[in-house]
């Protein structure tokens, strides 16, 4: 097994910039598709909502057969991950497009073809969120060289989530999408959101390809003849305490960060009153201070070490969800909200990062299999079901409140459902990711691991 201490700066921009455009096709979608297909192609908000619940039946039967087979492949050059950052760059790309496409056809039609382009983009993103999820674990196995590795994924992520929200605004500003008010402009509002998708899953290709001309694979299987059967993997993995609470800190994590941007666009048209002004404001809040709390994070972990300092994180959503129930309509108490947030969004994501990482070599040790494919498998699947949950709980609650898209205001009990959105859900998932922060002990895992290795030398 090759190793290396210390990992040029190169190589981590290379992962930075992939975590980047992974990131930004993440949001673009997150934020805007449900938008979209409620208020661009006119599908209903419950049959936008199923229609995402459907996609993540089908992301829970198709992750496991992939995870199986991408464990058990390796490419020419004998390696398991590296090669779906080059092979599915350009289809993923090409999916998105065809999510934000109106084909201009009947209701039924264009819920079976948004459908079909859910199906399709949600396999291939699969494939190419394994590359995502599982270089930062066989580039290195060096503790200290992780967290870094992380930190530029952060601050590359964060980057990501600002072109994936923002830069949406000035590219259907240029297309007449936007009225005055920056408001759509129904007669053109597809086309913006076409070009859109179209620029940025050709970013997020370029970035794919940098990422995979900048870095390798040095930790490899002891045996790398190894086969895992699907029924072991099964096993090994849902057998182990810590990746089960792992898995769950991801998801909570994915669903609190999902819920908040998604309802973010509902929130600044119907609450505060301009879809772009608005929108990109506090947009502009949380994410800016995601950045700079990622320049952070590293001497707040070195000081208090990764369990403290993803607890901090959750305690820091939970404390700014409290001040916006407070005032759900003030944009102090809004913008107070978004800091926040942002902080504990940047300790959880690098935190949970380094703890990702840390499990390929805990499995390894507990099983003698090394299975950092199927983690990244696993890990896109929290990642699709995380954002089809988050869709179901925006479609069912919106539903159910009497929302509609199509009328010129909003009853009283829509707009106090999206305030309820931004805030009381959040909150919930906030306290559950305290707990499980206090739950989870991969840190002494890691110690009890390594001591064994030692006096195994």
């Amino acid at each position: 097994m090759e190793t290396k201490k210390k990992m040029g700066l190169w190589e981590k921009l290379g992962f930075g910039v992939f975590a980047g455009g992974y990131n930004l096709l993440y949001q673009f979608k997150g934020a805007y598709y449900l938008f979209f297909l409620t208020n661009v192609l006119g599908i209903s908000v419950a049959a936008a909502g199923t229609l995402v619940a459907v996609g993540g039946i089908w992301d829970a039967v198709n992750d496991p057969l992939i995870a199986y087979y991408t464990v058990n492949h390796t490419s020419k050059k004998g390696e398991h991950i590296r090669y779906s950052l080059l092979y599915f760059a350009v289809p993923v790309a090409i999916c998105l497009v065809l999510l934000f496409t109106n084909f201009h056809l009947s209701d039924t039609a264009t819920i079976i073809i948004a459908g079909l382009a859910f199906f399709v983009y949600d396999s291939m993103l699969t494939f190419f969120g394994i590359g995502y999820s599982t270089m930062s674990t066989v580039a290195t196995d060096d503790q200290g060289e992780r967290t870094s590795l992380n930190i530029f994924r952060s601050v590359g992520s964060n980057v990501g989530v600002v072109i994936g929200t923002l830069g949406c605004f000035p590219i259907l500003n240029a297309l007449g999408a936007l009225d005055a008010e920056g408001n759509l402009v129904p007669e053109t509002a597809d086309k913006g959101f076409f070009f859109a998708a179209l620029i940025f899953g050709l970013i997020s290709t370029v970035s794919a390809l940098i990422h995979y001309f900048t870095t390798k694979e040095r930790v490899r299987p002891v045996d790398e003849e190894q086969h895992v059967s699907f029924i072991d993997m099964l096993k090994d993995l849902l057998g182990y305490r810590e990746f089960n609470l792992t898995m769950l800190q991801t998801m909570a994590y994915n669903v609190t960060i999902l819920v908040i941007q998604t309802v973010l666009v509902y929130y600044s048209t119907y609450i505060l009153g301009s879809t772009a002004m608005s929108t990109t404001l506090l947009a502009a809040f949380i994410l800016g201070m995601t950045l700079c709390s990622a320049l952070l994070v590293k001497p707040i972990d070195n000081k208090i070490g990764h369990k403290k300092t993803m607890l901090l994180g959750a305690i820091l959503f939970l404390v700014g969800k409290i001040v916006f129930i407070l005032a759900p309509e003030n944009m102090v108490a809004s913008l107070i909200n978004m800091l926040l947030s942002g902080a504990g969004a940047a300790m959880l994501y690098i935190t949970i990062g380094v703890y990702g990482s840390n499990l390929g070599d805990l499995v390894e040790w507990r099983s003698g299999k090394r299975m950092d494919a199927c983690l990244g498998a696993v890990m896109g699947f929290i990642t699709v079901i995380s954002s089809s949950i988050a869709t179901e709980i925006l479609s069912l609650v919106l539903d159910a409140s009497g929302f509609d898209a199509s009328l010129p205001a909003q009853p009283q009990a829509a707009l106090n459902s999206i305030k309820g959105l931004l805030g009381w859900i959040p909150l919930i998932l906030s306290v559950l990711m305290v707990v499980v922060t206090y739950l989870v002990d991969i840190d002494s895992e890691m110690a009890k691991m390594n001591a064994e290795t030692e006096k195994t030398e």
